[in-house]
């Protein structure tokens, strides 16, 4: 146990399990119990601080990359009261090499059932960086999806590639009609956004319902329909190194850091625990080696433009990469850190 004193509380921080193999994302289902996804290609159950040893079967074989690419995401259907489906995403081997998909299962105990890949993209590289991959339900049923450029920056500025994008999808995986791109020629029909590096967390605002995204160069993007996030023409540090072209619109970052944190994994506070945070955005670093708490001067805050006017607070130095952050249904805050021996705290 550790204490740290924070700008409004004095917090303790746990380490309630170790030895798990890169853990990488955590949901929690309505009965409070967090499952957690291991990059290796586990997904385990964690009741009431502690973690159960079995893991869950039936997962799908992954191309796993220690640190990088594997079983990542993790996110329940908005019905799973009724359906008891869960999402994941997961790098799937080829004879092209990897890409990220999404697959659905039953979560039936120690079980998933009736396993399938609902999207697999079309971003297949034999890459070993640059592969993270998130998923997040909006209120109106909608499911984004983010790809990693694969390590080829320009693959981002392709918009016949679903590499460096956000993708937005039916539960199904089918394509919505009301997407930007729909039937426009040179474009893919399921992309949102395009011009991503390589975003390692995304979270919807409770109150908007914008679908937030962090990015691997240290930025943080609101989402909008047929917007160019600037990669590899820009980064947060100044002009990337590839100049854009002339006429080419570019969507600043809403946040950025300068020297990074190298942010991941992320979320809106909304409990009653702490409730002089609520509202504020939670950012894990991976360099930086710490959760961030962001506060904003508008509840919600004002997403027209560039953030200013935002305070920024380190939580504490943990003395170890954070990949991710979450808040439980009992309002307390869990991390998992990215190790070969990581924990969740």
């Amino acid at each position: 146990m550790r204490l740290f004193d924070t700008e409004d509380y004095a917090i303790r921080v746990v380490t309630l399990a170790e030895g798990l193999t890169y853990p990488y994302a955590m949901a929690f289902l309505p009965d409070g119990t967090m499952l957690l996804t291991e990059l290796e290609g586990r997904l385990r159950y964690v009741r009431n601080g502690v973690m159960d040893p079995e893991p869950i079967a039936g997962l799908p074989e992954v191309y796993y990359v220690p640190g990088r690419g594997g079983f990542m995401d993790v996110i329940l259907h908005p019905d799973f009261a009724d359906n008891n489906w869960i999402y994941f995403t997961y790098d799937k081997a080829g004879e092209r090499g990897a890409t990220p998909a999404v697959g659905r299962g039953t979560l039936d105990g120690y079980q998933l059932t009736d396993v399938t890949d609902i999207f697999v993209a079309d971003a297949w590289a034999m890459a070993d960086g640059h592969l993270s991959a998130y998923i997040r339900f909006t209120p109106d049923g909608m499911l984004y999806f983010s790809t990693a450029e694969r390590q080829e920056p320009m693959r981002a500025q392709d918009t016949t590639d679903h590499a460096g994008k956000l993708l937005r999808l039916h539960d199904d995986g089918s394509v919505p009609a009301d997407n930007p791109f729909v039937g426009r020629e040179g474009y893919r029909d399921e992309i949102f956004a395009y011009g991503h590096r390589d975003i390692h967390g995304m979270t919807v605002h409770p109150v908007t319902g914008e679908v937030w995204t962090n990015e691997h160069g240290d930025e943080v993007n609101v989402a909008r329909a047929g917007t160019n996030l600037g990669w590899p023409y820009t980064s947060p540090s100044g002009p990337g190194d590839v100049p854009a072209p002339a006429g080419v619109e570019l969507t600043p970052p809403y946040l950025s850091w300068n020297p990074g944190i190298n942010v991941s994994g992320m979320f809106f506070y909304t409990g009653d625990v702490f409730p002089a945070w609520k509202g504020d955005l939670f950012v894990s670093g991976l360099a930086g080696q710490q959760v961030q708490r962001i506060s904003f001067t508008e509840d919600p805050p004002d997403t027209s433009g560039p953030a200013s006017g935002e305070i920024r607070e380190p939580l504490f130095d943990i003395g170890a990469r954070v990949r991710d952050t979450r808040e439980a249904p009992d309002g307390l805050i869990y991390f998992v850190t990215d190790e070969a021996e990581g924990r969740l705290m």
